[in-house]
């Protein structure tokens, strides 16, 4: 109801002062979520609540009994493993060898679907839906050594008291609404998929101006046409 009342706010504050004919509007979402896992074991569907802790520990554990006992792991946070880069440095310890053989122990868990390692990332290119929205949610100078994807459903045991969260590349997360409107924008739907990158070049075409230098996607024709 409060999204509803800002949303008309906004568009009572254009036709004041500038006129709907003069005017694009576009709105959308950054993600969506995923169902509370608690409603979703009640109906028997596959999900639950995990321990991001449990999992850096008995990783460590892992570590120390092939490399020795040293502090082998930075972090973990938001389903990344940041490894003690200078500590592998030291030891002479091939860093790729290292990602891979966690990311192997980390499919030992029920909650976890795939890993990957920031070298899978960096040399290949996915052209799977799946596989490519996390490639393109990685960043080579700030990611970790290992990404984690988790099962649908799944979720941090800090969510376990009630709420939710996003973060996966599921179409719970990623399927959101997109709205144009205004100016000489035809009226009309699609229920095609089309991504977030497209909005940037579709904007410019309607406004006949060059698109921005980042610019990666293409002009909806439903929206420019």
């Amino acid at each position: 109801i409060r999204l509803d009342q800002d949303i008309s706010d906004i568009l009572k504050t254009v036709e004041k002062n500038i006129g709907y004919e003069d005017v694009v509007l576009f709105i959308t979402a950054d993600h969506g979520v995923v169902s509370e896992p608690n409603e979703l074991l009640e109906r028997n569907i596959p999900s639950g609540y995990f321990d991001a802790s449990i999992m850096k520990t008995e990783l460590l554990s892992h570590l120390n009994t092939l490399y020795g006992e040293e502090d082998w792991i930075k972090n973990y946070s938001n389903n990344h493993l940041f490894l003690n880069h200078d500590l592998i440095g030291e030891k002479n310890i091939n860093l790729e060898e290292i990602q891979r053989k966690c990311a192997q122990f980390f499919l030992k868990y029920e909650w976890v679907k795939n890993t990957y390692t920031a070298t899978q990332l960096n040399e290949n290119e996915y052209q799977n839906s799946f596989h490519s929205l996390v490639q393109r949610g990685y960043n080579q100078k700030r990611s970790g050594d290992v990404i984690v994807s988790l099962q649908t459903g799944w979720l941090k045991s800090y969510w376990k008291d009630g709420g939710t969260t996003h973060g996966s590349s599921y179409s719970y997360d990623t399927h959101v609404p997109l709205i144009f409107w205004g100016g000489t924008i035809p009226q009309g739907q699609t229920d095609r998929k089309v991504n977030i990158r497209d909005i940037a070049p579709t904007i410019s075409t309607i406004l006949g101006t060059a698109y921005p230098n980042g610019c990666t996607g293409n002009p909806l024709p439903e929206v420019t046409e």
